[in-house]
């Protein structure tokens, strides 16, 4: 008599006969006796498995399946470890620089200076003394008051009132509206000092820089360009800064080059030259208003800024910034929608009244 079996093998349900030998070990069960077998993931060929036909091929190829997923999850975690190894090392670097490095203090109110002010009782008087005293990663710190004292000379006879000359950071403790670097507030010429110079590598965070100025004559990028800040490239970095009224004789009334960072430029001016506010600087997330001669001046980049309201036009696009075919939103009559140029996605800004 033939009875009916019904085995669980793997998974898979098997009907045989009662004759004494088992089908759910050993070979591959008759394929007239398969009830069900698992179906192949649709994502195996991407995987790399191989796969075979019939029951047992369909089992295999759910097996290297399995395999190669278990491979790929030990790979990944590899890779993750070694990537917080790797961002801890960083962390560490930078916190051993850092921890390196000396604090030095600025207090204009101070009435008892002392090199090296390295503490708030022994504080500078003015920012200048500070930076000559530091080194290279080394920190400044400026308390509230009005810094329009010292100074020193980069290029020619010009004063710089605040002159990073080494790759230091220099920030204010509460912000720009209560620290101010000031120039001594007269036109262009002979008796002009410029707010502050810049060299690679260094920082200014958090400041108000107004009342400066240049020469009328002499070198034209060195002496009559940057009447508020001058960098001596894009790789000096002006961040969390109000820099209003301000003029250069021929370029960048506000700022020379430099990378600009959540910054304010207003009510600068240029007397002959191009960028009343900006002139071949990176802008990001900055506001451009009521500045002379265009407000930024062949700006090498722009992100996420605010330009409108200045003076002959809101911005000009020449030479190495972009494609001359790059213009954006003209003289808008009303705050337009920010919008991306349609050649390079490194100009994003949004543009009021004033056109370019």
């Amino acid at each position: 008599m033939e009875r009916a079996r019904e085995c669980e093998s793997g998974g898979v349900r098997i009907k045989g006969r009662a004759n004494g030998r088992s089908q759910s070990g050993g070979g591959p069960p008759h394929s007239k006796t398969l009830a069900r077998w698992p179906r192949i993931p649709a994502g195996a060929k991407r995987l790399g498995v191989r796969q075979s036909s019939g029951a047992w091929g369909r089992a295999e190829n759910k097996i290297g399946i399995d395999r190669d997923r278990k491979s790929e999850n030990i790979k990944l975690k590899a890779k993750m470890k070694t990537m917080k190894l790797l961002l801890g090392l960083g962390i560490f670097i930078l916190l051993a620089l850092r921890a390196g490095g000396t604090t030095y203090y600025v207090n204009t109110a101070n009435p008892t200076p002392t090199a090296p002010f390295t503490n708030w009782p022994t504080a500078a008087t003015n920012i200048q003394d500070a930076i000559d005293a530091s080194t290279n990663g080394d920190l400044v710190l400026v308390t509230n008051g009005v810094y329009q004292f010292g100074g020193t000379v980069m290029a020619g006879d010009l004063t710089n009132r605040v002159a990073l000359n080494k790759p230091v950071m220099v920030q204010s403790v509460n912000g720009p509206w209560v620290t101010i670097i000031q120039g001594l507030g007269v036109p262009n010429g002979s008796s002009a000092v410029r707010c502050a110079w810049l060299t690679n590598g260094a920082s200014l965070i958090g400041f108000t820089l107004t009342g400066g100025a240049t020469r009328s004559s002499g070198d034209t990028f060195s002496l009559e360009s940057g009447g508020g800040v001058w960098c001596s490239t894009t790789n000096a970095f002006v961040q969390n800064c109000l820099i209003v009224t301000n003029s250069a004789y021929y370029y960048g009334g506000g700022v020379y080059q430099g990378t600009l960072n959540n910054s304010l430029i207003s009510s600068n001016v240029v007397r002959t030259g191009l960028g009343g506010a900006t002139y071949q600087s990176v802008l990001i997330n900055c506001t451009i208003v009521s500045n002379g001669t265009y407000g930024a001046a062949s700006p090498f980049a722009m992100t996420n800024c605010i330009i409108y309201y200045n003076f002959g036009g809101n911005y000009s696009v020449s030479g190495k910034a972009v494609s001359p075919a790059i213009l954006l939103q003209t003289k808008s009559p009303a705050l337009c929608p920010i919008v991306s140029s349609p050649i390079t996605a490194r100009f994003t800004v949004a543009v009021l009244p004033g056109g370019i």
